[in-house]
């Protein structure tokens, strides 16, 4: 399940004096939902296209297309966060999939990575 505008508006995860822009937390939530869908899928489309009272069903092409750009925009944020010096990456860990790090300063850690991943999605075409 993909997170919605509504859902970026709530409160944070996770305390910090940053503030994180609403895009880079969108897609930062994004990354997160997709991290923990199971992932059984074997190279098999689940759907296939079928005739419904002679012609062509579509009725979720649309659905399948965000769903497509949804899990490009997590591996590419999933390629950013992985680009990132251990401490960057570990606080984004932290604050979005709710794992154990010890940081020093957390605040800024986060605080630059946030930074990054705003950059990065930019020079790859997100935002």
């Amino acid at each position: 399940m993909t997170a919605t505008v509504a859902e970026c508006q709530e409160r944070p995860l996770f305390r910090s004096v940053f503030d994180v822009p609403p895009i880079v937390d969108f897609h930062l939530r994004n990354w997160r939902d997709w991290m923990h869908r199971d992932s059984l899928r074997i190279g098999y489309p689940s759907k296939s296209a079928g005739l419904e009272s002679g012609y062509i069903s579509g009725d979720d092409a649309f659905d399948d297309l965000c769903l497509k750009a949804d899990e490009h925009a997590a591996r590419v944020v999933d390629a950013l966060i992985d680009g990132m010096p251990q401490d960057e990456s570990c606080a984004i860990h932290h604050a979005y999939l709710h794992a154990c790090y010890r940081l020093r300063d957390f605040d800024a850690s986060f605080e630059s990575a946030c930074q990054k991943l705003l950059r990065g999605m930019v020079a790859k075409g997100l935002i």
